[in-house]
Formats: C-alpha cells, sequence, structure tokens
C-alpha cells in the first residue's frame, strides 16, 4: 500500500509572522509608523524575492514513507532557517 505525503507551502504563515517580529523589533527601537510602514514594505519585498511555492506531493511505498517525511522535516527546518538567515541580512542592510 501506498501513502501519500504532501509538502504544503507555508509563505502566508511565515510572512505574517516575520512581520509581526519585525513590527515589534522596530516598536521596540522606537521607530515612526512611517518607517516601519517602509521597512516592512521593502522587507515584503525581499520576503517575496526569496519565497518560493513548491507544492510537493510523493506516492511511495509505506515502508518507506516515515524516513522520507522525517527527511523532508529537516530539509524543510534547514529551508526555513537559511531563509531567515538570508532575511535577516537584508534588514541589517
Amino acid at each position: 500500500m501506498n501513502n501519500i505525503v504532501n509538502f504544503p507551502t507555508k509563505a502566508v504563515q511565515e510572512w505574517n509572522s516575520f512581520e509581526k517580529t519585525l513590527t515589534n523589533i522596530l516598536a521596540e527601537s522606537e521607530a515612526s509608523l512611517e518607517m516601519t510602514d517602509i521597512v516592512v514594505s521593502r522587507m515584503k519585498d525581499a520576503f517575496d524575492d526569496y519565497q518560493f511555492n513548491y507544492n510537493l506531493s510523493l506516492q511511495i511505498p509505506s515502508e518507506v514513507a516515515e524516513h522520507v517525511k522525517h527527511e523532508m522535516t529537516g530539509f524543510t527546518s534547514y529551508l526555513t532557517e537559511k531563509f531567515g538567515k538570508l532575511l535577516l541580512q537584508r534588514v541589517i542592510l
């Protein structure tokens, strides 16, 4: 029997989380609302540039499904961390 493993993207959730964090950081640094809007707008452009949306759907034998799921989870975590670092570098510019 085959299992179908879907790996949906989470771009909207990730942006919302990033935007909230960025807005909080800017508020703590007493940035004006105008400055915050500018930075968030520019970061949205950067976020969209670095974002890629790809839905992966695999039909795999059940005996390897758990291993593939584990490996893909690790890969997804790596990409999320790498993406976060790229965005942080963009903020620092």
